[in-house]
């Protein structure tokens, strides 16, 4: 049961093809076109095109996984400059049906679900892909517990789905915002359980995952349009935090929060964003507000803004696939020219000279996702934030909750690039400092 005349899943396919360079049709195809429009004193060389066309069947077929995944990876634009976290959720998402991914002891709560041993099936030489870095049982019990739910998000979400009566527009978009705001907050929630997983739920972080609802208008344009400005905003919050010469200011101005989307309500937190804006980015035109929904921030004065230029260049951009609401994309002074790449600070008891046309980087900034729910659908989006506006937004794969075939694909995939986020915040937990006992996440609140 579709929930709008125009079904969701012709809205992501349309989406990912918008993401996706235009390719030729498939020599099959070419080849029964050819077949159809020659006429017969060319059927020798019909039956010399089909002989060689099985030829190159067969070597496909008999070419190894790997072979074929890094054919595959040639036809994403950009590949070649991936960062190593980039090129490894790739990896991870092409071989995901035939590696294991989870510890083995997590086989014993996962029992009731779909999952094949080798799945489990992870040791010295295979780690985990998805796991907890507790080593107490009530620790590796949240992480199962959380990963549970996710699995059986898809049955929620048909359930929904199914239970509404979807003649009438008005139930459509109701239903649309009903089943987002569900999936929404299963996915904050797996964020709140990396963050205590990870040790920093009580400290002033600045994300590098975000989760948000975009609401479909018109033109899948707008929607691409949106999730490119907003991982751009994230990655120029990234590395703004992570300048030598950062603003005094900087975090007044931002008031980054990840994990209390139950603390705060949608109108103060957007009164807070507006209120900490220092100053628009230099741009034409901003982007359309896409969402019509109290789980998404928007904020027509945000950093989501989309030059004529960017609309145009979106497929050539953009590479295809085979946060919480309290996540703050604001803007501060200082950010200077953002398309050069990045310098890490040399270690040096001088000063360095300031260059604002080469900002210097106390470390590299790191590579953020972006997880954007349109429907019963979820894109995942990345971006190195070490290139500035020279990075390339990959379309990595979207995964739909109405798919009942799907549900523990679907979960699989959305936890490995939260595991992904996790372990690299972990990796600089110095950067960060302690929250106030007043800000401190509660998972009960």
């Amino acid at each position: 049961m579709a929930l709008s005349t125009k079904s969701l899943i012709q809205w992501a396919e349309s989406i990912r093809s918008m993401f996706k360079m235009e390719e030729s049709a498939t020599k099959g195809n070419e080849l029964a076109k050819s077949n159809a429009d020659k006429p017969a004193k060319q059927a020798s060389d019909s039956k010399a095109e089909n002989s060689e066309e099985a030829n190159e069947a067969t070597e496909e077929a008999e070419m190894s996984l790997s072979d074929r995944m890094e054919q595959d990876k040639q036809k994403f634009p950009g590949a070649k400059e991936w960062a190593k976290e980039e090129e490894r959720l790739f990896e991870i998402f092409y071989l995901r049906q035939d590696i294991p991914i989870l510890p083995p002891h997590w086989s014993i709560d996962l029992r009731g679900f779909p999952l094949t041993d080798h799945i489990f099936q992870t040791s010295k030489d295979y780690p985990p892909v998805i796991y907890s870095h507790s080593e107490t049982m009530s620790g590796q019990f949240a992480a199962t517990h959380v990963l549970s739910q996710l699995i059986d998000l898809t049955l929620a979400v048909r359930t929904l789905i199914e239970s509404e009566n979807l003649l009438s527009p008005t139930n459509q978009r109701t239903a649309r915002r009903r089943v987002a705001k569900l999936i929404k907050a299963r996915l904050d929630k797996t964020l709140g359980w990396a963050a205590r997983d990870g040790s920093y739920d009580k400290l002033k972080i600045i994300p590098n995952i975000i989760v948000e609802v975009v609401e479909a208008p018109e033109e899948e344009a707008r929607v691409v349009a949106y999730m490119t400005a907003r991982i751009r905003a994230l990655a120029m919050l990234q590395r703004e935090h992570l300048r030598v010469d950062r603003s005094d200011d900087f975090w007044t101005s931002t008031e980054p929060r990840l994990m209390r989307p139950k603390r705060i309500t949608n109108k103060s937190l957007t009164g807070r964003i507006r209120a900490g804006m220092k100053r628009s980015l230099e741009s034409t035109r901003s982007t359309p507000d896409l969402v019509d929904d109290d789980t998404t921030i928007m904020s027509p004065d945000s950093p989501a803004t989309v030059h004529d230029t960017e609309y145009r260049s979106l497929k050539r951009r953009q590479i295809a696939s085979p946060g919480s609401s309290d996540d703050e994309l604001t803007e501060v002074d200082g950010f200077g020219d953002l398309s050069t790449p990045y310098r890490v600070a040399p270690k040096s008891t001088t000063t360095p000279p300031r260059t604002p046309a080469s900002p210097e980087f106390r470390r590299k900034p790191p590579v953020v996702y972006g997880l954007y729910i349109l429907g019963t659908n979820v894109f995942v989006l990345t971006l190195d934030s070490s290139k500035g506006d020279a990075g390339i937004v990959s379309f990595q794969v979207h995964v739909d909750f109405f798919d009942k075939n799907q549900s523990v694909w679907n979960a699989l995939t959305l936890a490995v690039p939260i595991c992904a986020a996790r372990d690299e915040l972990m990796s600089r937990l110095e950067d960060f400092s302690p929250l106030p006992a007043e800000e401190e996440f509660d998972p009960d609140a």
